[in-house]
This record gives structure tokens, sequence and C-alpha cells, in this order.
């Protein structure tokens, strides 16, 4: 009985033992986990904060340690990555802003030397085109069929030069932004039907059929008289030039609520949706179609011209027929 109530009392002992043993192990683990924690949240406040040279010293496990060495080691790689990136992007900055001003002049250059080339133009092609109407007014003297003939072909392409440099000339406005418009109140009803009636004669030479449908009712709209002309005389020429012959060629005017549609009808080739992204770009001739005097400039400037009146152009192209559509707002 003696010996087991010993037994007993030396198990109660050891496993007194035991249990302080495991509780001082416990408390210990506790501190060196808060230890442990305290310094990883302090090396990554650090780290943060871009201060990479930190003392790793104070670390005891070494595992630990050894993977904070290698964190800041890649960090400091991936600094050096980015200032050596930042200084490229620099560097190439720079030179973006030399080629920027560079191309500037450039374009101020060639802007004032088409300036300067189509006011000089003019000048001797219209004193040319002087001469050939006294000469086919008959001012010098009695000239034969033939000769009246040439004369007219030589006064048509004065004409076409005339109107190209006018085009060149409204092109460099418009990229200056120095397009004013002298906006009056217009009849459009007599406005396109005068249009129209002065242009008949181009569609003879393909067979075409003109066709101007204009509302009874009248319509008004705020128009710079010439540069609406332009635009007109432009979508017309256009229409002719790329119809099939022996087909219509339609001038059209409606309005719907507060807006006005002029519309340009014609049967010809389709335009196809690549085309129709660039019709109306700059230089844009696409084997020289749909653009007037193969200049790339006559939908641009059309488009420019319609958008300074607060209007827009659309064009639609299906099965061959094409249709360019004017909006503009009623007054």
């Amino acid at each position: 009985m003696k010996i087991t109530i010993i037994i007993l009392f030396c198990l109660v002992i050891i496993l007194c033992a035991i249990s302080a043993i495991m509780y001082y192990k416990s408390q210990n683990l506790s501190h060196s986990i808060d230890r442990i924690e305290t310094q990883i949240l302090k090396l990554l406040r650090q780290l943060r904060y871009g201060q990479l040279n930190v003392n790793l010293e104070t670390f005891r496990n070494e595992k630990i340690k050894h993977a904070s060495e290698k964190l800041i080691e890649a960090l400091s790689d991936r600094e050096m990555m980015l200032q050596e990136y930042k200084h490229m992007l620099t560097e190439k900055n720079k030179s973006l802003e030399i080629m920027i001003e560079q191309e500037k002049e450039s374009q101020k250059f060639k802007d004032d030397f088409v300036a300067a080339l189509t006011h000089d133009l003019k000048t001797p092609v219209i004193a040319e085109l002087n001469a050939i109407n006294m000469l086919m007014n008959g001012m010098f003297g009695e000239i034969s069929a033939p000769q009246k003939e040439v004369l007219s072909m030589m006064e048509k392409s004065d004409k076409d030069l005339i109107e190209l440099s006018e085009m060149l000339q409204q092109t460099y406005k418009i990229q200056a932004n120095e397009i004013v418009l002298k906006k009056e109140k217009t009849e459009l009803n007599r406005f396109l039907a005068d249009i129209f009636d002065e242009l008949k004669p181009i569609f003879n030479s393909k067979n075409q059929n003109p066709l101007c449908e204009i509302q009874d009712e009248k319509v008004f709209a705020q128009i710079d008289l010439m540069n609406f002309k332009r635009v007109i005389h432009n979508l017309l020429l256009n229409a002719s030039k790329y119809a099939y012959s022996d087909t219509d060629v339609t001038l059209n005017l409606y309005s719907e609520n507060d807006k006005i549609f002029i519309t340009v009808t014609n049967f010809g080739d389709t335009i196809n949706e690549d085309e129709m992204k660039l019709i109306f770009e700059k230089y844009y001739s696409g084997i020289n179609k749909f653009q007037q005097l193969s200049t790339g400039l006559g939908l641009y400037c059309a488009n420019k011209i319609v958008m300074a009146h607060g209007g827009k152009i659309d064009v639609k192209s299906e099965d061959g027929k094409t249709v360019f559509t004017v909006v503009v707002d009623k007054v």
C-alpha cells in the first residue's frame, strides 16, 4: 500500500515537472513568435518606404533571415530595373519632343509654301482665263468652231486650276484654324436649285440624267454662301464623275423637325467599308476614288466646312447606290 502511494506521488511530481517545462517552453515560443512578428512588420514597413538598407542581424532565426535577404535582393534588382526604365523613358520623351518640334516646323514650312504657291498660281491663270473669254466673245475678231472648241477646253482647264488653288488655300486655312464663315440666313430651295442648274452641263458627257428633287416648303439655314456652294459643287461633281453612264444623279432637299437634309445620290461602284472609314481624310484618294481633282482634299474640305456650320456629312453605299447626306440646322 505504501509502495503504491509512493509511486503515485512520484508520478504527480513528474507530471507537475513536465507541465512546468511545457509552460516555460510555450511562453518562450510565444515570445519568440511575437518577436519575429515585430521584426517582420518592421522589415515590411521599411521596405514599403523604399529603405532597402535593413539590418538583418536582429533576426535569430536563420531561415527567416535568409528569406528576408532574398526578398531585399529581389527588391533591389527591381528598383534598379525601374530606375533604368525611367531613364530610358526620359530619353525617349526628349527625342519625341524634338521630333514633334521638327514635324511642326516642317508642317509650317509646307503650309506656307502651299499658301504662297496657290496665291502665285492663281494670278497668271486668272489673266489667261480673262484673255480666253475675250477671244471667245469675239473681241479680237471672229473665231472658227474648232478654235472655239479648243478655247473652251482651255477655259475648263483654267477653271479647274483655279478651283484646285482655292481648295488648297481652303485646306491651309482649315489646318491653321483661319477659316472664317460669313453666315447669312439663306433659302436653301432656291440656293440649291441655282447650283444644280449651273452644273447641269457636266452630266451631258456621260449621258447621265440629272434630277433635282426639292420640297415645296421653303427652308432656311444660316450658311456661308461661298463655302457651302463649294460643298454642294464637290458632291455633285464627284457624283457625276463616279456614276455610270446612262444613270440618274439626284440632288434632294427635305426637312424633318429642326433639321435640313441635302442628299446627293448616284449609281456606280460601291464604296467598301475600308474606303468609307478614310473617305473624309486629308489626301486620301483611294486611287483617286471619290475625291475631286485627284488631290484627296475635296471631301476633306467639304466635311470640315459642314462641321464648321455645326452640321455633318454622312455617306452610305450599298449595291452600287451611293448617297452623301449633308445635315444642317433649320432656322
